[in-house]
């Protein structure tokens, strides 16, 4: 994703899915819920959640992740954790989890990359897929198995993972598939967007006092200071999950990409009205409340906030860069080219367009890669050459 998008109206006019008439009935059980309720309900129901039933991943779906752009970003990362490896003094067993995998396509080019140009880390590997939906488990078996059966493993939640791992984690586009709590200043107090019923008990948007304290402290710690009628989102959700790599990770590095900003521009004025969209059909609408299951939710990731997180659940930053520098570092257009990957004119250029794709500053190369360690003493962050081109 990136912030060059048309706003489409899409304010459905037929009649309630099968999630929103469940959503309604438990407002009309229960009360109100905040926004993040609402996007977890709708993007992680067990059964019908957009996450959950899978959703449409591609160029011709709602959206496209760098793995579905190009193989190269699967085999480029290949050398990131060949890196990680050394800084990690190739332990006798390396743990790769992967948060939000997808479809499994950065896990299929990222082995299949290993596997041929470093079997001996190949064969020290151990790569969890940490997911929740089951149509998506099921692609990913499909393109990784039985390939690459006994080194891959499933889990629904990063608890799950024994402690004590010596690991690389790959976060693509995790962080911003969080619920997110969305806060507003009204006539200079501090609201929180809730979902309620309107009178014929339709879904809509009412505003109440902040549900918890963690959200007036995260403008306080952040020294966000509101302005009338000024609206932002706030991930508590990314929090928990930092805290819960941190318990499982003994000695690592953390690679996260997302689309995103960081602060004072995450909260420019060009954003006052915040930066909660969905994606239905290939088009991008501002009707959060639509589509039930059917459309995917996110916001900016804030990356000031994420790395004050970090920190706090005892990881270090080693740096942050944009995807386009990250790519460049790790050999895009050196010793990895168009020419290196194919055997064909027609194969390169093909891989050609792809390559350009994820390094395109009007899209996916303007993402921001952060990359944090725990238990390692790192001298620069060009110790890790994917981040040659740090931005810090």
């Amino acid at each position: 994703m990136c912030e060059k998008y048309i706003i489409v109206d899409m304010q459905s006019q037929s009649e309630p899915g099968p999630l929103e008439l469940w959503i309604q009935e438990q407002i009309r059980a229960n009360g109100p819920v905040t926004m993040a309720q609402f996007i977890e309900w709708a993007l992680y129901h067990p059964t019908l959640g957009y996450y959950t039933t899978g959703p449409n991943i591609g160029p011709r779906g709602d959206f496209t992740t760098s793995p579905e752009a190009s193989p190269g970003f699967g085999r480029l990362f290949a050398r990131h954790l060949r890196d990680i490896d050394e800084v990690l003094g190739h332990p006798p067993q390396f743990d790769v989890i992967e948060c939000g995998p997808g479809r499994g396509t950065l896990a299929h080019d990222l082995l299949g990359a290993v596997q041929e140009e470093d079997p001996d880390l190949y064969s020290r590997l151990r790569y969890w897929l940490v997911e929740i939906s089951p149509a998506l488990i099921e692609a990913q078996r499909e393109r990784l198995l039985p390939e690459h059966s006994g080194l891959v493993q499933w889990r629904g939640s990063v608890e799950e993972i024994p402690h004590g791992a010596q690991a690389a984690v790959i976060a693509n586009e995790f962080v911003d598939a969080f619920p997110v709590h969305v806060v507003e200043n009204r006539d200079g107090i501090v609201y929180e967007q809730f979902v309620a019923l309107d009178k014929n008990g339709a879904l809509t948007i009412d505003y109440m006092p902040p549900s918890e304290k963690a959200l007036l402290d995260f403008l306080q710690d952040q020294q966000i200071n509101l302005q009338p009628g000024e609206r932002i989102e706030i991930n508590i959700a990314a929090n928990h999950w930092l805290q819960a790599l941190s318990d499982v990770l003994e000695r690592g590095i953390v690679t996260i990409i997302d689309y995103g900003d960081q602060a004072p521009q995450r909260y420019s004025a060009a954003r006052r009205e915040g930066t909660l969209l969905a994606y239905y059909r290939g088009a991008v609408t501002d009707n959060i409340l639509a589509h039930a299951g059917e459309q995917d939710i996110t916001a900016l990731v804030d990356f000031t906030a994420l790395q004050s997180a970090a920190k706090q659940a005892g990881f270090t930053t080693v740096g942050i860069t944009r995807q386009a520098h990250f790519l460049l570092g790790l050999g895009l257009g050196t010793t990895h080219t168009p020419e290196t990957a194919t055997s064909t004119v027609e194969e390169a250029l093909v891989y050609r367009r792809g390559l350009q794709a994820l390094i395109s500053m009007e899209g996916l190369g303007r993402f921001h890669v952060l990359v944090l360690s725990k238990g390692i003493e790192l001298q620069s962050a060009t110790e890790l050459p994917a981040l040659k081109f740090v931005d810090l």
